[in-house]
């Protein structure tokens, strides 16, 4: 079975995907085999850091979700004990309607249906990739555009095995539920932050939400420079500092035209080197 470690962040912009996809080279670099899970299923971009990557897989993910037939007599016992309000009964015009957008499927609805009116069929909410590289496989989660089913999808994705030794989660930003999703069950998380107010402020959120599931994980600073209100907090709060990546422009600009893992972008590669054997002690003392 894989070990687990996930790479997350309380914003956007820190950097977590570049942590991510060094990370997923360094480690194989070691003699490692890995996979990178981008569970950013909203935006998954990890594949264009590898633009020699081949697609091996497409799989579409449907979701099984109710809707109401015929012989529907529009009591309005459903919606009445529908937690999430995702039904509509309008019995003078004879119209109930299941919002698919805010439908969790739980099934309450069929169960509490005297009149057997809840019918399911399935409803595609995204699509599961998985891509061949230099350093392992890629599994790339792709949310359908329009679906709120965020969750749903990584449930699916994180299924999808490997035969590696270790799996990688690169995570949505922020502290909602579908990164909750992603770093559930993880052996380590790896918390990428940055040098800047907003980021100690939502550097703060992310902590508190992994203590609150009792998860290990450590700090890496992105775009570090020196004002140490990052470095302060984490000694505060007794957190490890993995590593500091120095601002550089240079480095800025290879990663917008996402060319961080070329040869002559390596410009942090004994960071990322360190960073990796550090994260993998701590697979092996977990």
């Amino acid at each position: 079975m894989s070990k687990k470690i996930a790479i997350t962040s309380g914003k956007g912009g820190t950097g977590k995907t570049c942590v991510s996809v060094n990370l997923f080279k360094h480690i194989a670099m070691l003699n490692r085999t890995v996979c990178l899970y981008d569970c950013d299923v909203e935006e998954p971009n990890v594949k264009l850091f590898f633009p020699d990557s081949t697609l091996i897989d497409h799989g579409n993910i449907c979701l099984e979700q109710p809707q109401i037939n015929k012989n529907c007599n529009y009591c309005s016992f459903c919606a009445a004990h529908c937690q999430f309000n995702a039904i509509s009964i309008l019995a003078k015009t004879g119209k109930a309607y299941i919002n698919k957008d805010i439908c969790h499927s739980c099934g309450v609805c069929s169960y509490v249906c005297k009149y057997e009116a809840i019918e399911y069929a399935e409803n595609l909410i995204g699509y599961i990739n998985r891509y061949e590289t230099n350093y392992g496989e890629i599994i790339e989660g792709e949310l359908k555009i329009g679906s709120p089913a965020q969750t749903r999808l990584i449930k699916e994705q994180k299924l999808e095995t490997s035969h590696s030794d270790i799996a990688l989660y690169d995570t949505s930003p922020g502290t909602s539920c579908s990164v909750v999703e992603s770093i559930s069950g993880a052996d380590f998380v790896v918390l990428v932050t940055e040098s800047s107010p907003f980021g100690l402020y939502d550097l703060k959120l992310s902590v508190e939400l992994l203590r609150s599931l009792n998860l290990k994980f450590g700090v890496v600073i992105n775009k570090h420079i020196a004002n140490n209100i990052i470095e302060s907090y984490l000694e505060e709060e007794n957190i490890e500092l993995l590593a500091c990546l120095p601002f550089n422009n240079k480095y800025a600009e290879y990663y917008s035209k996402a060319k961080i893992m070329n040869n002559e972008a390596s410009l942090f590669s004994n960071i990322y080197s360190d960073l990796a054997i550090s994260v993998l002690s701590k697979l092996e003392s977990a």
